[in-house]
């Protein structure tokens, strides 16, 4: 039921700003200067929900029956320490955001030694815990989920929101009680077009204070309508228009990819945010979601990125390198199986672990790039799950 009302909530997203675009003939959310004919936007969208579709029907097949990974070695937390431990990272995490300013968005980290701070991916690890480690009657997981929460927040992200709604609804559902009554009464469609208003709401209350966050002042100075915060989440959950701007602007992209003569960018990128600087010198690569944004913002610097759809993220990476898509292609299908395998470790005899592998995959038909999937995803975790094994905190079992 939660994997319903989360792809619809996607879907949603995807056809109003389809429609609206054909509609009016304007660009919205970070789009500009997209000159299509409404066929050509009706098919770029019929494509972009088919993929949604692909990725629901992947999820229903996938879980269970990767090849490969069927008898893989499970992971324990040991409920005695994994919450303390976890804890004890959000405090190291923090005092590096407030003292060197470590994670925080928009900032200039003020330490060589970052990579302490970094190696330690809290944020990378969270839907693991917060799924495996469950136990509501302990006070410090429900601790450490605020913890979590608000650290975020201070460096200036919002979207742990949609994930613990997500996943606490997730959990609700599958306890029974008068939340899982209405949603087994209601539509997905009708619960996601109710979850979107909400969401409108928290957009609204939150958005002066993380733009207050990233770029200082006062929040009232970030103060937005309701609508317009409805308008921001829209454009938040889905990247249509950016994807019909890379359509557009195939040409343009593959010239600025070229620009940076860098063999094999794209598949370098990805080890960007894992590899320590000393390792790595040379981070400065643009990845194909902020050359998207490049075609249509010239002066725009690096350190941003967007997704911009599944098929439109590899056509566009063709057009780029023929070899960087190959080596990428075959790094995503490994990496995706190393994934699946992560979370089946980590499973339980409910499987609930499959309500991540279906996030990942919406991830996925959203565009989300090998450095996002990878770099920012559960593969970096496994620098924290090796130091948890050392300590105890994780048992590995044959």
């Amino acid at each position: 039921m939660t994997e319903k009302l989360y792809i619809s909530l996607y879907v949603i997203a995807l056809l109003l700003l389809g429609f609206a675009t054909m509609a009016t003939g304007e660009t919205y959310g970070e789009a500009i200067n997209v000159v299509l004919p409404g066929w050509e936007i009706f098919v770029l969208m019929l494509v972009y929900l088919l993929t949604y579709v692909a990725a629901y029907q992947i999820y229903r097949v996938t879980y269970y029956r990767l090849p490969g990974i069927k008898q893989i070695p499970k992971m324990q937390m040991n409920q005695k320490k994994i919450h303390t431990f976890y804890f004890i990272c959000l405090v190291v995490s923090m005092a590096g955001t407030v003292f060197f300013q470590v994670g925080r968005l928009g900032a200039q980290v003020t330490t060589r030694f970052s990579f302490l701070f970094s190696i330690l991916k809290f944020s990378e690890f969270f839907p693991l815990y917060y799924v495996a480690a469950r136990n509501k009657k302990t006070k410090l997981y429900w601790v450490n989920i605020a913890f979590f929460c608000v650290l975020r927040t201070a460096q200036g992200w919002m979207g742990w929101v949609l994930t613990v709604a997500v996943l606490e609804l997730y959990f609700r559902i599958k306890d029974g009680g008068w939340i899982a009554r209405i949603f087994y009464k209601c539509k997905s469609q009708l619960m996601a077009v109710a979850a979107i208003l909400a969401g409108g709401v928290m957009y609204w209350l939150l958005i002066p204070l993380r733009e207050a966050i990233r770029y200082g002042g006062k929040m009232e100075y970030y103060t937005i309508t309701f609508w317009e915060s409805m308008r921001r989440l829209v454009e938040r959950l889905n990247n249509f228009p950016v994807y019909t701007s890379a359509w557009q602007n195939a040409e343009t992209i593959a010239a600025f990819y070229h620009k940076q003569s860098i063999l094999l960018a794209e598949f370098k990128s990805m080890f960007a945010p894992v590899v320590p600087s000393f390792l790595m010198p040379n981070k400065d690569i643009r990845v194909l979601g902020n050359l998207v944004q490049q075609a249509m913002w010239p002066t725009l610097e690096n350190g941003t990125s967007t997704g911009f759809g599944f098929l439109m993220y590899w056509y566009t990476l063709l057009k780029c390198d023929l070899a960087d898509f190959m080596v990428c292609a075959i790094t995503f299908i490994i990496g995706s199986i190393v994934t699946c395998a992560i979370l089946k470790a980590f499973d339980n005899k409910d499987h609930d672990m499959r309500i991540l592998w279906f996030i990942y995959l919406v991830s996925v038909a959203g565009g989300s790039s090998l450095s996002q999937l990878f770099g920012y995803g559960y593969l970096a975790a496994l620098y924290l799950v090796v130091i948890m094994l050392l300590c105890g905190v994780i048992k590995y079992k044959v």
